[in-house]
């Protein structure tokens, strides 16, 4: 696991990248879908925010979405 600033949550918010291990939300990436079922993509504390990494990990793909464009909320274009 590994600890994100409040900032990077948003941004895993808004892309459907969080999946707390016990509901599968509408509009969750399908990538994370699929991992989903191995367990839980993140934990959030009372001071952090946790989210796994490696290759199925959300992490990796919060890097990419931050590449793309997609790192500021509301900025999906």
């Amino acid at each position: 696991m590994k600890k994100i600033t409040e900032d990077q949550y948003q941004v895993c918010k808004v892309n459907g990248l969080l999946f707390d291990g016990k509901n599968v939300y509408k509009g969750l990436n399908k990538k994370v879908e699929r991992s989903a079922y191995s367990g839980r993509s993140y934990i959030r504390t009372r001071h952090n925010v946790y989210v796994t990494e490696g290759s199925d990990g959300i992490y990796d793909l919060m890097l990419e979405f931050e590449k793309k464009g997609f790192g500021e909320i509301g900025n999906s274009k």
